[in-house]
């Protein structure tokens, strides 16, 4: 016999017989529409595990009422559904891992959300969700990481990097932004390397294979952040292999090669550095940037 109502689920509910609702999947009776009217028994029914941690989320979570969260903590229909949440130790069942998923959740949904789901201990990707923070357009993207970084002390390096990657980019288009001058510091203590070479292994890290690696985002972005930023050695040299890498047509095209990026090129060349000028030179070139050919020929060898 199916379940065809919650009349049926009621009188098995009356006989305590919790694994036959289980396994006909009485969970997917219950939803924001009902959770009031039938919120003792959803109680009872997730005691009994016959509804889950995932149940809760995908039934009864609204992305719209996540607001009420800021307003009525205490209150309101979503936050009674955390407080049900919150009664019960996490069952496993919920994971919210580096998906389209956590895309929206960092940049579609609200932040009151995203620290609910942290404090109740739901499993998050914390590396894929810091990696998005800043991947899309939204008001919260400064207190969503404050929240992240104090919230979780270990993140990937690829993550932290890749994070890093975006900031550049984004500062690179809001330069009176000053804020993220302050959340490139923060990575690079908390360990983004630029070093860091990207790759599609994760979807977040897709954001940023065209940079190749940390260092090249830095170059292509910002270049003189490369000499001015305590938090980057003063000695510091880019491998051989991280030049090697780098796309000069790309950067010289997209990062709109500027006095900085020719600057910061010969200041570490002076280093040390080894750089392809040749290559460096055939792109400037290629994009009518005669101005600076000049100025590199002297390095070429």
């Amino acid at each position: 016999m199916t379940i065809r109502g919650i009349a049926d689920i009621q009188t098995y509910f009356a006989q305590g017989n919790f694994e036959y609702l289980k396994d006909h999947h009485a969970s997917h009776w219950f939803g924001c529409d009902n959770f009031e009217e039938h919120h003792e028994m959803i109680i009872r029914l997730r005691a009994e595990g016959v509804i889950t941690d995932s149940d809760i989320y995908l039934n009864f979570i609204k992305i719209q009422d996540a607001p009420e969260l800021d307003e009525q903590p205490n209150g309101g229909k979503l936050g009674k559904v955390f407080t049900l949440l919150n009664q019960f130790p996490r069952d496993g069942s919920l994971v919210i891992e580096n998906s389209e998923h956590i895309w929206r959740l960092a940049n579609d949904y609200s932040l009151p959300l995203i620290a609910a789901f942290i404090e109740s201990g739901v499993q998050l990707d914390h590396n894929a969700l810091l990696a998005t923070t800043f991947a899309g357009e939204h008001d919260t993207e400064f207190k969503l990481f404050t929240l992240l970084i104090s919230q979780f002390p270990d993140f990937s390096q690829q993550a932290l990097s890749a994070t890093c990657a975006t900031v550049l980019y984004c500062l690179q288009h809001n330069p009176e932004e000053t804020q993220y001058i302050a959340v490139i510091q923060t990575l690079l203590e908390r360990g983004a390397n630029l070093n860091t070479c990207f790759n599609n292994d994760t979807n977040w890290s897709s954001w940023h294979t065209d940079y190749r690696s940390l260092f090249g985002a830095f170059l292509q972005c910002n270049p003189a952040l490369l000499l001015a930023l305590p938090e980057i050695a003063k000695d510091y040299i880019p491998t051989p292999e991280l030049l090697r890498a780098i796309d000069w047509n790309f950067l010289v095209c997209e990062g709109e090669f500027e006095q900085a990026h020719a600057d910061t090129i010969t200041a570490l060349i002076a280093r040390g550095a080894v750089f392809p000028v040749a290559d460096i030179i055939e792109a400037l070139e290629e994009n009518g940037y005669h101005r600076y050919v000049a100025e590199l020929n002297a390095y070429e060898k």
